[in-house]
């Protein structure tokens, strides 16, 4: 019986290889590439020359890293009041510009209106008819014909004698005064017996003499109810 001995092969220790850990992402580079795209080449240049500052453990120290770039905004509140004036410019530019065009507006209107022709329309005087009136002529009176009636119908004390006074002085000589029987609204009336030439003329000669406006009646028999001694009664009621 062949007696061959086996060897056995040695054993090799194999160390497992430990994986690298993670490097932490860094956003902060990622915002500055977004800034400055040679910010990533530059970078990678920094991370291939320091290759040789790793330690055993294949770890890259914190003192290796890219510096970060730390942007600050360095706002003075000048662009706000950069705001502030363009706003106020702005509205004072579309006040000018609403009144410039409102004044055009009125001037163009105004412009129309001036150039607007005026027709004169003139009348017509062909069917026109002119009506002279004719006046009717006094009739002149007797004066010593008439035998006139004063009656005070006021308060005031010897007025009627006053009043015949004057009628007296305009040439009347058959003139006499009493105070009035009935009662009158206030004014001054001439009583007579019917309402014709004759005694209107006898008014005014009375107007004329005692500077009274009289209204003419129809009424003698008020203060002489026979009316036969007496051409006219002069009431004087105010």
């Amino acid at each position: 019986m062949e007696s061959a001995a086996k060897t056995e092969p040695e054993s090799v220790l194999v160390e497992p290889k430990v994986p690298e850990e993670e490097k932490e992402i860094d956003f902060s580079q990622l915002a500055n590439l977004a800034i400055d795209p040679t910010v990533f080449n530059k970078n990678r240049e920094s991370l291939h020359s320091d290759k040789s500052a790793k330690d055993g453990k294949g770890e890259m120290k914190m003192t290796d890293l890219p510096e970060k770039k730390i942007i600050k905004n360095q706002d003075d509140g000048s662009s706000v009041t950069k705001m502030i004036l363009i706003g106020f410019l702005s509205f004072a530019v579309t006040i000018a510009l609403g009144v410039g065009i409102g004044l055009a507006y009125l001037q163009w209107t105004n412009r129309n209106e001036d150039s607007t022709p005026v027709v004169e329309v003139e009348p017509d005087t062909s069917t026109v008819v002119e009506v002279t009136a004719t006046p009717t002529p006094l009739v002149e009176i007797n004066k010593d014909d008439y035998k006139i009636l004063v009656v005070n119908a006021t308060t005031k004390a010897g007025y009627a004698t006053t009043i015949a006074a004057k009628v007296r002085d305009a040439d009347f000589a058959n003139v006499t005064a009493k105070n009035a029987k009935e009662t009158y609204d206030k004014g001054d009336y001439l009583l007579v017996k019917e309402d014709n030439a004759n005694s209107r003329a006898l008014l005014k000669e009375l107007e004329q003499a005692t500077s009274l406006t009289l209204t003419l009646q129809t009424d003698i028999e008020k203060e002489d109810s026979s009316a036969a001694s007496t051409s006219a009664v002069l009431v004087l009621g105010q």
